[in-house]
């Protein structure tokens, strides 16, 4: 086993609950090292994008449908951009506010940012890098340069850029928060996965990068533009037709600028060390190119919706339910886990869910394992306690 694969097993050893603890964090809140939300670029052009509101949008039942595909253009970025990482609401208590961003995030703390890598547009002759920031829904410009690459892609096509500042999870989860950085990292991909299907436009996670190419593409090598570390998660092209995960950078590689504009704002006065986040960090941002085997699954006919908009916006948070109204039927409840017949793993589905299960019409309340191969599932059968255990096929 090699070095890296062992600081990774070890780290989920290390920062797992059990009955006899808690993973180790600060244990309280430490309110005057709480972390900004909002990264923003110092001394950079801000070009603010309309809101999108208004816009109507299919559907939510007919997102998996072919749409037809919207152009290209500022008003369909914004749009894009605002149902994936944009703010849905604001939450006010007392003195306090805070707000709700239509990607899913735990303890909304957003460690993720968004970049987009676009070929000349909005007025611009030249390709360009921006960062995405949601709190004035505006791109902030970092990087022009001239490249070939998007003549060989589709007209229409662009690139976007996912990064975590773990930072903001260690600030309230301490030794866990690398891994509720990577469960953020996922709802943002598949935010943008839904945003991208109400515009008729096709997502393809990039895999023929390395952790170093991401790194480039972001900028986040230059470390003399940032205070605390941002890290690389993944690229996605976003384009009118499917692409190659495949697809080859290098021409786009060699001609991203050495130096960006502007420099990242400082989100704390300072910062709690903890040894084993950047040990983590340093294993898994090893220069491998991913190698994802995605299957497709068949997806049942669903009930009609109300529009895509409408649902994105109003993603909340559960605290708190109508014992008479919050419920979900049976086959509501079947159709939901129909949506993880799919994998992206090459072992085929070796990721089981475990659901906890209550308030599901026909269902009994209680823990529930959905075992997504036949292959580990007498395994659960040898390893689980019979007398409190029932098994369904």
């Amino acid at each position: 086993m090699n070095k890296n694969l062992q600081t990774v097993f070890h780290y989920h050893e290390t920062t797992k609950h059990s009955h006899q603890r808690y993973a180790r964090s600060l244990g309280y809140m430490d309110w005057a090292t709480q972390p900004n939300p909002f990264r923003e670029y110092k001394d950079t052009q801000k070009i603010k994008l309309p809101l999108a509101l208004e816009n109507s949008t299919p559907p939510y039942v007919l997102l998996d449908e072919e749409l037809p595909s919207a152009p290209l253009l500022l008003e369909s970025l914004s749009q894009f951009l605002q149902f994936s990482m944009g703010l849905a609401a604001w939450k006010v208590s007392g003195e306090s506010s805070w707000a709700v961003r239509c990607n899913a995030s735990s303890g909304n703390l957003h460690p993720s940012e968004s970049y987009m890598i676009m070929p000349p547009l909005l007025s611009n002759a030249k390709s360009t890098i921006y960062h995405y920031a949601p709190k004035n829904h505006e791109l902030e410009l970092l990087a022009e340069f001239d490249t070939d690459f998007w003549q060989s892609q589709k007209e229409g096509s662009f690139i976007v850029g996912l990064s975590s500042i773990v930072w903001r999870e260690v600030w309230k989860y301490g030794e866990r928060a690398f891994r509720y950085t990577q469960l953020d990292a996922g709802h943002a991909w598949q935010s943008f996965v839904v945003s991208a299907k109400m515009l008729g436009w096709k997502i393809t996670r990039l895999d023929n990068v390395t952790h170093k190419n991401i790194t480039q593409v972001l900028g986040l090598d230059q470390e003399s533009r940032f205070f605390e570390d941002e890290i690389a998660d993944m690229l996605l092209m976003v384009s009118p037709e499917t692409v190659d995960a495949s697809l080859s950078l290098e021409s786009l590689l060699h001609d991203i600028p050495l130096v960006f504009k502007g420099s990242a704002n400082k989100l704390s006065p300072s910062m709690q060390e903890w040894e084993i986040i950047p040990e983590i960090e340093k294993a898994t941002s090893v220069d491998e190119k991913a190698r994802t085997k995605v299957e497709n699954y068949h997806v049942e006919k669903r009930e009609p919706t109300q529009e895509s908009k409408e649902v994105v916006l109003n993603r909340r948070s559960i605290h708190v339910m109508d014992k008479k109204e919050s419920f979900i039927t049976k086959e509501q409840f079947y159709m939901i886990m129909q949506s993880v017949n799919g994998s992206l793993d090459a072992k085929e589905n070796s990721t089981h869910l475990v659901l906890f299960v209550n308030r599901v019409k026909e269902c009994e309340s209680g823990l529930y394992i959905l075992v997504r191969n036949k292959r580990d599932l007498e395994d659960f059968k040898t390893l689980m306690k019979r007398a409190t255990c029932k098994f369904n096929h």
